[in-house]
């Protein structure tokens, strides 16, 4: 039998690794899925509201702190 984890560190230790199907989670709950802005031509509004939606996600297991 042998096992593969899906989330580790590098030899070394300076490194977090995810491999695909792996997931970080904080307390059970994963960050939430981000949709991408409209191909081609993103306005300005739409950047920030991509770019709010993945600082809310990170903040939402952990990854960043809430300030």
């Amino acid at each position: 039998m042998s096992y593969s984890t899906k989330v580790y560190h590098k030899v070394g230790g300076d490194e977090l690794v995810v491999a695909p199907g792996g997931k970080i989670t904080n307390n059970g709950t994963q960050a939430a899925t981000i949709a991408d802005p409209t191909g081609g031509a993103t306005t300005d509004a739409e950047a920030r509201a991509a770019i709010v939606a993945i600082i809310a996600a990170l903040k939402g297991v952990g990854i960043v702190a809430s300030a």
